[in-house]
């Protein structure tokens, strides 16, 4: 999805409003319902239900789209409190006929903000998770630093948000949204839900912390924005990965939805390739065949049951040997992906067992873990016509082009275009702001997903997701597809485990729910 600057959102809204002849009001009225079932799916999805929903409300479009949130929120039952950060003679037009509106509703608490001990006591004294917390107080036209009542508020925000969670509207309070700089006091939001198209300032390093998971709403905007010559990076939002699937006929098989072989593991490291085997399931792909070296084929197959487990001889280190793939008997030809790297170690035998593989298939190849490690100490193991996708994080991929991990995090686009062009590839540079570069393609970057995903075995969820989706959506289609969903399979686990106690097979065990989030099916 395209990003939009402030101003040409403000032509897009102003031709919706006038050309079309959409009413501002009906435009408020369904972009409040879009912000009310994102707060309600947060809602639905937390395990230990908030007592209600806080709205810090401006004079603003902003405002009057947390008064419309919170009159559907009322009528499905769920309560909230309303701070109006401006006095209320202040709020005006179409924000102030739906302020008019909610006062009808006893579940509706509205109140005007002050900074007395009467105010902040309901604040202080709620236990954590206790509510969700909504920024609307500041919209994309207001630049420069808050001040008074509003830099007030937006600190408050931020402290409840240590230990609840924290919803901007449009975009965070604070935050340029051309630049993606942050002012003195800028909301720190979960997730932003942003109103027909994301603000261009989202895609900048400077705005990662701030804007949290993005969801983008249709709000009935037709118009499209100009293209732009520097327009090359977007947004994966929900509206892409949507138009990627298509309805599974019922007359099918498992041979109509592909077959995926995994190589990996190795003694000692079992857990990796299984990890990658129950994500590819999860995918809906009809396959999976996972090649280990024989120490470890029992435990595997244990792990994931449903997976066809061959194993190959091994090293005296327990690794894979040169020979494993000759000695498995396995048909690559009959596979429509494949995947290695996850657990393979590091050693001369992978080396040339991953050497001999991309000689030998034609199929795409996710290129994972020490498979990344190996072609970072040899690149001439590439095949130039291979069909290579690579998954590195920022410590694989500065080994890859050879710089330094804090060259990679600085100029992260940059770093993936590099690599893009020695690999001939397309690049994922996993981390918090995923960024995709498709070989001869569109960059993208990816705003979901959440600080407990940094943990042991998410990448090889993700690996796995990406090498069964290949079959059923394309290369290109799978790694968009696969990253928005494991992003959002790792926030949907943190709604209902927290994100400390987060793990790979959590993020595994939310794949179906996420998959059906988007789909519908």
């Amino acid at each position: 999805m395209k990003t939009v600057s402030i101003a040409e959102m403000v032509h897009i809204d102003n031709q919706t409003i006038e050309e079309d002849c959409v009413p501002g009001a009906f435009l408020m009225d369904w972009a409040g319902e879009q912000l009310a079932l994102e707060i309600r799916k947060v809602y639905d999805f937390t395990v230990i239900k908030p007592d209600n929903v806080i709205f810090f409300a401006g004079k603003g479009n902003n405002g009057g789209d947390a008064f419309v949130a919170a009159k559907y929120l009322a009528q499905w039952g769920i309560p909230s409190d309303i701070y109006l950060v401006a006095p209320s003679n202040s709020i005006q037009g179409d924000a102030y006929f739906y302020l008019s509106e909610i006062s009808q509703y006893d579940s509706i608490k509205i109140h005007s903000y002050t900074k007395d001990v009467e105010t902040l006591q309901p604040f202080r004294s709620a236990r954590p998770g206790n509510m969700i917390v909504v920024d609307a107080l500041l919209g994309t036209g207001v630049v420069g630093d808050p001040r008074d009542k509003y830099k007030d508020a937006i600190g408050l925000i931020n402290q409840m948000g240590e230990n609840n969670y924290v919803i901007a509207v449009d975009i965070p309070s604070g935050l340029d949204g051309d630049t993606g700089k942050s002012s003195q006091t800028t909301v720190r939001a979960d997730l932003t839900v942003s109103m027909a198209y994301p603000k261009k300032g989202f895609l900048e390093n400077d705005a990662l912390e701030y804007v949290g998971r993005l969801e983008v709403v249709d709000i009935g905007m037709e118009r499209k924005p100009a293209a732009r010559k520097e327009d090359t990076k977007e947004f994966l939002s929900r509206f892409d990965i949507q138009t990627m699937f298509s309805r599974r006929p019922r007359i099918s098989h498992k041979g109509t939805y592909g077959k995926v072989l995994i190589i990996g593991g190795a003694r000692g490291f079992s857990g990796a390739p299984a990890l990658s085997s129950m994500a590819a399931l999860k995918s809906g792909v009809g396959l999976v065949s996972v090649l280990v070296p024989k120490s470890i084929a029992s435990a595997v197959s244990t792990i994931c049951p449903e997976a066809m487990v061959h194993w190959g001889e091994e090293t005296a280190d327990g690794a894979l040997s040169c020979d494993a793939l000759l000695q498995s008997k396995l048909d690559l030809k009959q596979f429509d992906a494949i995947l290695v790297g996850p657990g393979m170690t590091v050693c001369e035998d992978t080396k040339q067992m991953l050497q001999e593989l991309l000689n030998t298939t034609s199929v795409p190849v996710v290129l994972d873990a020490d498979a990344l490690n190996i072609i970072s100490m040899d690149s001439s193991i590439l095949n130039e016509g291979g069909k290579y996708v690579m998954t590195p994080h920022a410590g694989e991929l500065a080994r890859l082009i050879d710089t330094s991990i804090d060259n990679v995090v600085s100029k992260r686009f940059s770093s993936l275009m590099t690599a893009v062009h020695k690999y001939n590839s397309s690049v994922i540079l996993k981390g918090s702001g995923t960024i995709i570069a498709l070989n001869g393609g569109k960059r993208y970057m990816n705003l979901n997903g959440n600080p407990g995903m940094a943990t042991a075995g998410a990448g090889d969820v993700l690996a796995g997701l990406m090498a069964g989706l290949i079959p059923q959506i394309g290369l290109n289609n799978a790694i968009c597809a696969s990253v928005f969903l494991h992003g959002l399979a790792g926030d949907i686990a943190a709604f209902k485990l927290g994100q400390m106690s987060l793990s790979a097979t959590s993020i595994i065990n939310a794949i179906p729910i996420a998959i059906k989030d988007v789909l519908g099916r």
